[in-house]
């Protein structure tokens, strides 16, 4: 009996010692995080302890939950003690959310926590315009019903099998605009404001042309490619801090007043401005042309001249529009001739045109 009663006290100190066992802390911040596609994640530090166990051997391991857009082995930690942290990679090319869940363990119990990481989707993607009139921001505008957004190209193709007049009924922002073959003009009304970022407008490989008669927003510094057998018409303002570089041969189009903030670059093709305006920062480079048609600045002015304030019209080497700078550029047009002419403080010049060379530079 006397063994037994020692083999029960030991009992009962292995008892009280399994019982005063506490679990190891994590001081982990759950809040939601984000990243970008491809895109790694800051150190996300943390703290990790216990009672009875020294810091430094303690494991941490993390699991995702969406081990596509995160696999396991891009959870990464540094350091080993009681402070550590974090750091997650996702995959490429993969966007979307994941929970990831954090453990420490002290080889007898664990702590977990878990928070969600959302990626953003960065590459621009094609969304194809269905056969229909319908409104561009209603999801059945679209091929499976997906409206564009900000990382997507709204992109009219074969789908459309005929000149397309669609709406824009609520204030939109797209990565860009794509024409491809659509079966005839395409053209965008409404009075809401239409934002173009980084993919600008591509007409590179058009078969039709573009109206757009809502406002527009340059929400980045974008390239406007218009092949050259097509043109490229906005009816409306242009705004936002963006700017805007013409590639491509084209018929570039600015029929209103823009104040978008950023340059205006015409590296070939035609700039047409028919109203007397130039957006500030303007360069013509290349043989690209500026043409303005006059008529619209006769009823402005109400008078047979116009005058073109372009006191940041710059023309590059080859520009057809003018030879010279200067402060103002002005188009007289009488019976027989015009002159253009160009001022600044204490100095102007005249070039006197034939009424045909003056209707060729006025695009008329």
């Amino acid at each position: 009996m006397p063994h037994a009663d020692i083999d029960q006290a030991l009992d009962v100190i292995a008892f009280q010692y399994q019982t005063n066992q506490t679990p190891p802390t994590l001081a982990f911040d759950t809040i939601d995080r984000s990243t970008r596609q491809g895109l790694a994640t800051a150190p996300i530090w943390f703290t990790v302890g216990d009672a009875e166990t020294l810091a430094t051997q303690l494991v941490v391991t993390a699991v995702s939950g969406n081990t596509a857009l995160v696999p396991n082995s891009n959870l990464v930690f540094g350091r080993s003690g009681i402070q550590r942290w974090l750091n997650i990679t996702p995959a490429a090319g993969q966007w979307g959310s994941a929970p990831i869940t954090v453990s420490v363990t002290d080889g007898q119990f664990t702590n977990s926590k878990t928070f969600n990481l959302s990626v953003e989707r960065t590459n621009i993607l094609a969304v194809v315009k269905s056969n229909n009139a319908v409104n561009l921001e209603i999801t059945n505008s679209w091929v499976g019903n997906v409206a564009p957004g900000f990382y997507d190209q709204a992109t009219w193709n074969s789908t459309v099998t005929g000149a397309n007049i669609t709406t824009l009924a609520t204030n939109l922002d797209w990565a860009g605009i794509r024409i491809q073959n659509p079966g005839g003009l395409v053209t965008i009304n409404g009075t809401n404001t239409l934002g173009i970022d980084v993919a600008g407008v591509d007409m590179s490989s058009a078969t039709q042309d573009l109206i757009v008669n809502c406002p527009l927003e340059a929400t980045a510094f974008g390239s406007w490619n218009i092949a050259a057998s097509r043109s490229f018409t906005a009816n409306n303002s242009i705004s936002g801090y963006g700017g805007i570089t013409v590639d491509g041969g084209g018929k570039f189009s600015l029929n209103s007043s823009n104040s978008f903030l950023g340059p205006l670059t015409v590296n070939a093709g035609t700039l047409l401005l028919p109203y007397p305006n130039a957006q500030s920062g303007t360069t013509l480079n290349n043989n690209a042309v500026l043409r303005v048609a006059h008529s619209s600045a006769c009823d402005i002015l109400s008078c047979h001249h116009f005058v073109l304030p372009v006191s940041a019209l710059r023309l590059g080497p080859g520009a057809a529009a003018v030879s010279a700078s200067g402060r103002w550029i002005a188009a007289h047009r009488g019976r027989r001739c015009c002159r253009l002419q160009s001022y600044r403080p204490g100095f102007y010049w005249t070039r006197v045109l034939s009424s045909a060379s003056f209707r060729s530079w006025c695009g008329v």
